[in-house]
């Protein structure tokens, strides 16, 4: 993680301590021309989601308590982990202290909504796999 997405989610979470408002945080953020100076792909990434949540709660098209679980999803459900090519992933993850985050997941897996009753495995990777997409408001 660079120095500036850090900067960025430290003025988030001064956001979601109630040091700054939501006006402070949208001025403070960086503007296109100093991501684009920074080239920092997460970093701008950041902003952008931000700036999307920030725009939606100035329109009046959420409320603050949403804006905040919004904001907060950016910053605190983000876990990076380096380790060595030799090392065993597992070994390395069982070492690190997680933080288990609960999500309320609901919708119909039937056959009659498209899925299919048989796992496939991904052409890319080759490996079984399963994504869910929790709806941010929804996790605890």
């Amino acid at each position: 993680m660079s120095d500036l997405e850090v900067a960025i989610r430290e003025l988030i979470a001064r956001y979601l301590a109630g040091d700054i408002d939501a006006t402070e945080l949208n001025d403070q953020l960086p503007d296109g021309w100093d991501l684009d100076e920074a080239d920092d792909p997460g970093a701008t990434e950041l902003v952008l989601l931000a700036l999307g949540f920030l725009a939606g709660y100035q329109s009046g098209d959420r409320d603050e308590d949403a804006l905040r679980a919004m904001l907060a999803s950016l910053i605190t459900h983000t876990v990076e982990v380096a380790y060595e090519v030799e090392d065993d992933l597992a070994t390395v993850l069982a070492s690190r202290a997680a933080e288990t985050i609960q999500a309320v997941v609901g919708g119909d897996s039937s056959l009659e909504a498209g899925f299919e009753r048989e796992a496939s495995q991904s052409p890319q990777t080759e490996h079984r796999t399963t994504r869910a997409l929790p709806d941010l408001l929804e996790t605890h």
